[in-house]
C-alpha cells in the first residue's frame, strides 16, 4: 500500500505571528488572556456570592463557587523560573 502524502494546513497569519514572537511578546499576550478570563470568573463568582447570600443553604451555587476558583488558580503560568 502506498502511503499518501498529507499536506499540512497554511498557518494563519496570528500563528506566524506568534513563532515570531519574542518572550517578552508572547508573556504580554498571554497575560492580557489572563486578565481577561479573570474578569469573567470573578464576575461569576461575584454573581454566586450574591445568589449565595439570598439562599444560603442553595447547595448548586455553592458548588459553582468552589468550581470556578481552581480554575481560576489554574490561569497562572507554568514551568517557568
Amino acid at each position: 500500500m502506498k502511503s499518501q502524502k498529507v499536506d499540512a494546513p497554511t498557518p494563519s497569519a496570528e500563528t506566524l505571528q506568534l513563532a515570531q514572537a519574542d518572550e517578552e511578546e508572547l508573556d504580554a499576550e498571554l497575560l492580557a488572556i489572563f486578565i481577561e478570563e479573570a474578569k469573567e470568573v470573578l464576575e461569576a463568582v461575584g454573581s454566586n456570592l450574591a445568589n449565595l447570600r439570598e439562599q444560603p443553604h442553595n447547595s448548586e451555587v455553592l458548588t459553582n463557587i468552589r468550581r470556578s476558583l481552581p480554575h481560576a488558580q489554574g490561569f497562572g503560568p507554568h514551568g517557568r523560573s
